[in-house]
């Protein structure tokens, strides 16, 4: 209820540093990812778990303050939106947008079903390997911290008229295809490093360019409600992977004692 409101209100706020303003919202929020755990576990320590959701309650309580600080899109843009989407104020797309959008939004499903399969693969995976967990939990911050650093360097340079925001797009989504395969093959500490750099690195130009995207290819006018949809396939994968990440854990890692 407050994610998605600001990313839409951030996209038809902005025009020309539109690529940096929603890049720069994405990189705070995969700070805030960073630092959330770590901060948790030091509540715990102090507070125990009540005091620790009290703390959080507060926290979370925070973004009264911030949506109120956002400032009403210029009556000229709201004039201009309703003349793009027509009379009646109606969201239609084309047939071929309408085809191409439910494609990107299967696309964002399987990448969050993905996401969300590699953080609880990673963790139950790396642990059968051998890893502790104080060393899965190292791996999953280093791919943090990699999101982090690419979401800020894209989002500073995707406004460029020299930079290509669809192939990098395109690029980030392969790489993080393959990154899938190869953490397969991850059995050393080192490896898990390698692959968990690569997919943060990826993941964070993605995620940077993802608003700016949709409002490259379906429009201005059309984007509450492509990413109220975009956002709702994104759910769905986040529902389904944690639970697919588990099974397929045990299921190689019992093969492999198996062929060992």
């Amino acid at each position: 209820m407050i994610y998605t409101p600001s990313v839409v209100i951030n996209g038809l706020y902005f025009d020309k540093k539109r690529s940096l303003a929603n890049g720069l919202g994405a990189t705070a929020g995969a700070v805030g990812a960073l630092i959330g755990p770590m901060l948790c576990v030091k509540l715990i320590e102090l507070y125990t778990w009540q005091g620790t959701m009290i703390s959080l309650a507060g926290i979370y309580l925070q973004s009264v303050a911030a949506g109120a600080l956002f400032r009403e899109i210029p009556q000229s843009s709201k004039d201009a939106l309703a003349e793009r989407r027509g009379e009646g104020g109606r969201l239609m797309m084309p047939l071929t947008d309408t085809k191409k959008f439910v494609l990107h939004c299967l696309n964002y499903l399987l990448n969050s079903f993905s996401v969300n399969v590699l953080v609880t693969f990673g963790v139950l995976y790396g642990v059968r390997q051998g890893l502790s967990l104080s060393q899965a939990a190292l791996m999953i911050t280093v791919l943090n911290i990699c999101n982090v650093v690419l979401q800020f360097v894209v989002s500073s340079l995707a406004d460029r008229s020299w930079f290509f925001r669809r192939i990098v797009f395109v690029v980030a989504t392969i790489i993080l295809g393959v990154t899938y395969f190869l953490f397969l093959l991850a059995r050393e500490p080192w490896s898990f490093t390698i692959c968990c750099v690569l997919y943060g690195c990826a993941y964070g130009a993605r995620a940077s360019l993802e608003t700016t995207m949709l409002v490259d290819l379906f429009g201005i006018q059309n984007l509450p409600m492509v990413q109220a949809f975009y956002h709702f396939s994104y759910g769905l994968g986040g529902l389904v992977g944690p639970l697919a990440a588990g099974e397929c854990s045990r299921t190689i890692w019992l093969a492999r004692c198996v062929l060992s």
